[in-house]
C-alpha cells in the first residue's frame, strides 16, 4: 500500500528537522566541550588509615567561570561512583560561604562563638564517607549533624580540634556560631540589642536524648522561661 505522496513528502521533512536539531545539538554540545579549558590545580589526597583517594580539580567553562570537582577511588578497585561538581560553599539555613574564597561571614560581636566554644563546622574535600566520619570520631571529634556541599558539624575541645583540622581530607575548620544558629530575624533583633516582645520559640538541641532536654529545660526555667512541649 503506498502513502499518499503529500503524507510522504510531510514525513520527509519532519525526519529532515529532526535529524538537523539533533545535529545541531550535538555539534553544540561538541563546541562547549571543545572550548572547556583543561583541567586546573588537580591534586590527589590519599585519606589516613584506608585505601580511599580524593582527586579534586577546577575546569573553566566556555562563560569564563570556574567549576569545581572532585572523585573518588579506592586503590585496587577503581572509582567509586561518578564524577561530580561541587560548589565548595558552606550552606546553612540562614548563610551560605566558601571559607577559602572570601572567607565566612562577620557576625556581630553578642553573637560570636566564645573562647570556650566546642562547636565547629568542619568542611571535606569530598562527601562525608563512612571512613571520613571514622577518622574525625578516632580523634575524639562527635557529629552531630551533616550539611550540605561536604559540612559537618562537630563537638571538640582544643586538643581533638589541633588534630582534625590537619586531617588531608578536612578543608576547612570554623567556629558554629550563634549567629548561624538564629532565624535571620531573631539574629538581626539580637544584633541591634533590639527589645524582643514575649514569643513562643521552636529549639533544637546539639545533643540527643532525655538527660540533655532536661538540662536545657532547666536553664530555661532558671532565666524565667516557660517550656510547653519538651
Amino acid at each position: 500500500m503506498r502513502l499518499p505522496r503529500f503524507r510522504f513528502s510531510r514525513l520527509s521533512r519532519a525526519v529532515s528537522s529532526l535529524s538537523l536539531f539533533a545535529l545541531t545539538l550535538s555539534i553544540g554540545a561538541l563546541s562547549a566541550e571543545a572550548f572547556r579549558a583543561a583541567p586546573s590545580g588537580l591534586r590527589t589526597i590519599a585519606v589516613p588509615e584506608s585505601s580511599i583517594e580524593i582527586r579534586i580539580w577546577e575546569e573553566r567553562n566556555v562563560d569564563g567561570t570556574t567549576q569545581s570537582f572532585y572523585a573518588l577511588t579506592r586503590l585496587g578497585e577503581g572509582a567509586l561512583g561518578r564524577t561530580r561538581q561541587t560548589s565548595n560553599e558552606v550552606q546553612l539555613a540562614s548563610v551560605r560561604f566558601d571559607p577559602l574564597i572570601g572567607g565566612p561571614p562577620q557576625v556581630a560581636a553578642s553573637l560570636e562563638a566564645r573562647p570556650d566554644n566546642r562547636l565547629f563546622l568542619v568542611q571535606l574535600f569530598a562527601t562525608a564517607l563512612p571512613e571520613f566520619q571514622a577518622g574525625i570520631a578516632a580523634r575524639g571529634g562527635i557529629i552531630h549533624r551533616y550539611y550540605t556541599e561536604h559540612t559537618l558539624l562537630v563537638e571538640m575541645g582544643p586538643a581533638e580540634l589541633s588534630e582534625i583540622e590537619t586531617l588531608p581530607f578536612v578543608r576547612w575548620v570554623g567556629d558554629y556560631h550563634p549567629s548561624f544558629r538564629v532565624e535571620n530575624v531573631l539574629r538581626d533583633a539580637l544584633a541591634s540589642n533590639a527589645d524582643l516582645d514575649e514569643a513562643r520559640y521552636s529549639i533544637m538541641l546539639t545533643r540527643r536524648g532525655a538527660a540533655a532536654q532536661e538540662e536545657f529545660a532547666f536553664r530555661i526555667r532558671d532565666l524565667g522561661g516557660k517550656i510547653e512541649v519538651l
